[in-house]
């Protein structure tokens, strides 16, 4: 005889299946009838393999920029905002026994530094002189016309951008206003002593920039109200002006 549970044979007088512990039948089955059933096997959806779980990683930290700023870089205002107040012809003291000529202009914000090279003074007077040879002036109107040029050269810069001073010579540069900590200007004096000789002092201004570096200029303006009412207004207190 079978259990008709789990299938284990057991003897005939047993009314328990020893395995599975089911109750067994011990009425004889009907002719015909088989007795062993199949025993059933339940199964268990296995449990499906741990699949991984993915989190989206953060992105890769990406670098930050902030813009720096531009190594005094040369930004304009549109035309006609940035204007020529004031310009005045200057040596540049380059080192002991070197000076470079320059006019050096007063703008709304900026100082542009127009330097005067040997080759620009050369072609200045080649061109003024064939326009002087072509008028119909004496020798001596000429020679003076010559004169006033250059006497006279400072006022050219009225009404030009900073766009077409820094265009004249690849040397020209620009000095913001902003960035000069103090200007210290020396005005120029001449006088004439009892024998006739002409002794000088002064004509020296120096710009001292806020990372420390100066520039030395000699020049040759004499004190006057105007000018040093304009130097007040344009650096403040950042101005020492001497006689």
């Amino acid at each position: 005889m079978f259990c008709s549970q789990c299938g284990t044979q057991v003897g005939p007088a047993v009314n328990f299946c020893t395995r599975c512990g089911a109750r067994i039948n011990n009425e004889p089955a009907a002719k015909g009838q088989q007795v062993y059933q199949q025993p059933q096997q339940t199964y268990q959806q296995a449990p499906p393999a741990q699949q991984p779980v993915y989190q989206q990683a953060p992105p890769a930290q990406q670098p930050v920029y902030q813009q720096t700023p531009p190594v005094q870089q040369q930004v304009y205002q549109q035309a006609g905002t940035v204007s020529t107040l004031w310009a005045i012809s200057a040596f540049e003291k380059i080192s002991m026994f070197k000076s470079d000529q320059c006019y050096l202009i007063f703008m709304t914000d900026r100082m542009v530094i127009d330097y005067m090279t040997k080759e620009r003074v050369k072609w200045e007077n080649e061109k003024l002189t064939n326009e002087v040879r072509q008028s119909d002036m004496g020798f001596f109107k000429k020679s003076a016309a010559m004169m006033s040029y250059w006497s006279n050269y400072a006022k050219k810069y009225s009404g030009m951008t900073p766009e077409q001073i820094l265009a004249l010579s690849p040397q020209n540069k620009v000095v913001w206003n902003a960035s000069v900590s103090q200007f210290i200007f020396h005005c120029y004096s001449q006088q004439i002593d009892d024998d006739s000789t002409t002794s000088s002092s002064g004509g020296t201004f120096t710009i001292v920039l806020t990372n420390g570096e100066k520039l030395k200029f000699s020049h040759k303006e004499v004190h006057h109200k105007t000018s040093k009412e304009f130097l007040t207004n344009y650096f403040g207190n950042r101005l020492k002006y001497r006689k």
